[in-house]
């Protein structure tokens, strides 16, 4: 069950609140004066109102303690609602925690119990847990990884507690509640300064059954010859369930597991990634990216993202009339709407009403006869087309162009193709409120070092090249234009005056014990298809020894074994395709050793010796090799060889 978004917390916020918990009950009187009463409810529902003394409006902080556009956060909300259609949580300022609270008592056969709270002798369910502190059998803290939290308030235990065991918590939770009108009436007083009256809403019903409560112990399902693994990750659950095992116990967090492995995160730079509502987001240096993707109906999770560095040479990557950029028949408004990032940045590209080229470009200095990867967020606005295309400044072209209103590429090409010039291919990305992002990479021509980024307007969705047409005051929104020398476009580097780089995804090596048979699984995705990249390694802390699970250039999965700089044993199996996830397992004891990618026949070898190990690698080597792609799963189950047909379970 996914959670519903939070009313904001906004400083206008003033007094008087009002809440108000109300019971449905039937009563029928007699002449007599006596009364049969049958109670509807056995939970109370709560209505809320509150009131707003100031909410600014203007895009900055124009109001000293009121914040800027906190006018727009709340109405935005209400509309994002569709009034009463939506629910939302609400944690009341003095009705949200409570510690040391009664949960049940157990029975040594029931798993699965309702938390709620207790407010002056009365009980009942709460409408959403928010966060767990703690949970106590008879006053004992237990692990996180003996109990599991399902969505909206039931608590799950992998053992059944004691008979007489009394269930107690500490734990945070909020009210789930509907506006109560599809209306509300803001009022301006003074310029730019609005006040609410009374917003009105009331709590829904809170669930008070534990059927769908999930049992934890989720790691069970990944044993192997009925071992549990020694290490297992799901970083698709961030957030989430939470899916982390090492050495018996189970992590609360990804960063948790990192902690409990000993190994640190770091990022020299900020870095990008698209969250769960399909919004670009900013994460600050050394803090992991967890990236989600359109899968065809939702914004899904595709785990942990890493990337090595790269740079984009574009100028001025948001703001598309300031320096370094040429505008060719083309008027550019800027802050025009809300930009993929959530500012009102988007650039909106309207073209002129002369027969010409629609277009922006600006060019760069790049090394000569590197694969150049062009990308930029585009959205509909009027105009059905746009080209987006790199030049050497002699018509030599690569080139993309996008359908804006059916979200498809229509037609990728070389325009005067010349010797070492070539499209190798482009790609749409879906983001949330009608933005795409676009990329085409290809080569110049041999030798060239001078590019020039392009994008244009186009009245035609197979144009051939950079269009020249009249236009109609037609137009298009623009935001993040990047160029890099990559085979792929990477996560987004914006740019100001000059270039801009992104720093490399790095998890330094944890220390791994000496083991003579392992198996090893890993599922993931990369950008990078034709390079090698490591997901999961154990070694010596150098290449001389080392047991290695890779992409490769041409194959799913690798398997690699080194002792003492030579090679026991190489195998392969599948072939790769750029952003497909693939799952990959692999085991080895001495002249024992085999691999399987997606499920499929197992690639083996009968001959080789195990290297000696003292460290593991995630989404790198030893020496490099690092993932640009996404790290959905790992784990490791130490000194078990495990058998072809769990492999291929695995995978």
């Amino acid at each position: 069950m996914s959670t519903p978004p939070s009313l904001p917390g906004l400083p206008g916020l003033t007094w008087s609140r009002h809440k108000k918990p109300g019971f449905s009950t039937r009563v029928a009187s007699h002449v007599s004066g006596r009364e049969v009463r049958v109670a509807l409810m056995d939970y109370p529902l709560y209505e809320f109102a509150s009131a707003y003394s100031g909410l600014a409006s203007a895009s900055t902080a124009a109001f000293a303690g009121l914040g800027s556009a906190s006018l727009q956060n709340l109405m935005g909300f209400f509309l994002q609602l569709q009034g009463q259609f939506g629910t939302f949580l609400y944690a009341d300022p003095d009705d949200n925690t409570v510690s040391a609270q009664a949960i049940g008592v157990g029975d040594g056969s029931t798993q699965a119990f309702v938390m709620g709270r207790s407010l002056g002798g009365w009980n009942e369910p709460v409408c959403w847990v928010t966060a767990i502190a703690d949970i106590y059998l008879n006053g004992v803290a237990q692990a996180s990884g003996n109990f599991l939290l399902t969505a909206p308030n039931m608590l799950a235990f992998a053992t059944p507690p004691a008979a007489g065991a009394a269930i107690t918590a500490d734990f945070s939770f909020a009210f789930q509640c509907r506006f109560l009108d599809d209306q509300i009436d803001f009022e301006e007083f003074m310029s730019a300064l609005w006040r609410l009256d009374s917003l009105k809403f009331r709590s829904i019903k809170a669930n008070t059954a534990t059927a769908g409560a999930m049992i934890p112990g989720w790691y069970s399902a990944f044993a192997v010859s009925g071992q549990a693994p020694t290490l297992f990750a799901d970083t698709t659950t961030e957030g989430g369930a939470n899916h982390y095992y090492y050495n018996g116990s189970t992590c609360g967090s990804f960063a948790a597991l990192l902690t409990a492995l000993g190994i640190s995160f770091t990022r020299s730079t900020a870095a990008y990634y698209v969250n769960s509502a399909g919004q670009l987001v900013s994460a600050a240096g050394n803090t992991p990216r967890f990236d989600y993707g359109w899968n065809g109906s939702a914004f899904a999770s595709r785990g942990l993202l890493l990337e090595g560095a790269s740079t984009n040479v574009v100028q001025n990557s948001q703001a598309l009339n300031a320096s370094g950029w040429n505008i060719g028949d083309l008027t550019i408004a800027t802050a025009a709407a809300s930009a993929p990032d959530g500012t009102t940045t988007a650039n909106l590209l309207t073209e002129d009403t002369s027969a010409t080229l629609h277009r922006i470009y600006q060019s760069a200095t790049v090394t000569a006869n590197q694969i150049t990867t062009l990308s930029v967020f585009l959205k509909y606005v009027s105009r059905q087309y746009a080209i987006l295309e790199a030049s050497d400044g002699a018509a030599r072209r690569f080139f993309a162009v996008v359908d804006l209103i059916n979200g498809v590429v229509t037609q990728t090409g070389v325009e005067t193709p010349a010797s070492g010039a070539s499209c190798i291919g482009s790609g749409l990305t879906r983001l949330a409120n009608g933005w795409y992002r676009l990329t085409v990479t290809g080569t110049l021509a041999t030798g060239q070092t001078t590019l020039y980024s392009q994008l244009g307007l186009s009245n035609t969705g197979t144009p051939g090249a950079m269009p020249s047409y009249a236009g109609a005051s037609e137009a298009i929104y623009a935001w993040g234009f990047q160029s890099e020398q990559l085979p792929f476009a990477s996560s987004y580097i914006p740019t100001t005056s000059a270039a801009a780089s992104r720093g490399t995804d790095s998890l330094s090596a944890a220390t791994w014990p000496a083991i003579t048979a392992g198996t090893l699984y890993a599922e993931a995705d990369t950008l990078y298809p034709s390079q090698l990249q490591r997901l999961i390694e154990i070694n010596d802390g150098t290449a001389n020894n080392k047991a290695a699970l890779s992409f490769n250039s041409s194959a799913a999965g690798a398997f690699d074994f080194v002792d003492g700089g030579s090679a026991e044993a190489a195998l392969s199996a599948g072939t790769i395709t750029a952003s497909a996830p693939v799952q990959v397992a692999a085991a080895f004891q001495a002249n024992d050793f085999a691999l399987v990618a997606n499920g499929g026949a197992a690639a083996t070898a009968s001959s080789g010796a195990v290297p000696s190990f003292g460290k593991l690698y995630l989404g790198q080597g030893a020496t490099g090799n690092p993932l640009f792609g996404h790290l959905a799963q790992f784990g490791a189950w130490n000194n078990l060889r495990g058998p072809n047909a769990s492999l291929q379970a695995l995978t």
